[in-house]
């Protein structure tokens, strides 16, 4: 069974899948100081977590992914979301995204994925991951946009994204992308 585990004792583990599943032009934060940012008290809040997930074969537990999550307003968005490679297949996703259902419960969750794109190397992998999506209650929304070259869509779990909250999460990503450069 899939649970929440401590990311501070898989963190080499997360940092080398977040460095193979994500292609470079995804992976516009550097990984280190983002997480920094993203943990550092904004205006007496978190900005966000990262969350490992482990299987539980009882004593200890097996790295299996990751997501880092950024808080802007009522939502959640879900930045960086991946399961290693070699578990993809087993529901260990559909485990993860009712963990983190969960955790954030009274919450509207958000996410990015790529737009299907005909010319794409990886078309089927898009669809396949949009797909996965909405088995997992996600709905496509009237948002997208294009983000270092790669045109995405926002999905959330109740089919809206509300403008004036997109725009906060817009400045909050800039304002870690900034901070996190000027810790390098």
């Amino acid at each position: 069974m899939l649970k929440v585990v401590d990311s501070d004792s898989f963190m080499k583990e997360i940092k080398e899948l977040y460095d193979t599943a994500f292609p470079r032009e995804e992976r516009y934060l550097d990984f280190e100081p983002t997480v920094k940012q993203m943990e550092a008290a904004d205006f007496g809040k978190r900005r966000g977590e990262l969350l490992a997930f482990g299987e539980d074969t009882g004593e200890t537990a097996g790295f299996v992914g990751f997501v880092m999550v950024l808080f802007c307003g009522d939502i959640v968005h879900l930045y960086y979301f991946a399961i290693q490679e070699k578990l993809r297949g087993r529901k260990y996703g559909e485990q993860a995204l009712n963990l983190i259902r969960e955790r954030y419960r009274d919450r509207n969750i958000w996410l990015s994925v790529e737009l299907p794109d005909e010319n794409a190397d990886n078309q089927q992998q898009r669809l396949r991951r949009k797909q996965f999506y909405y088995r997992n209650g996600f709905r496509d929304t009237d948002v997208s946009g294009e983000k270092n070259g790669c045109m995405l869509q926002m999905m959330s779990t109740d089919g809206t994204v509300d403008s004036d909250i997109l725009i906060q999460l817009d400045k909050l990503i800039n304002k870690m992308i900034t901070e996190g450069r000027k810790l390098q």
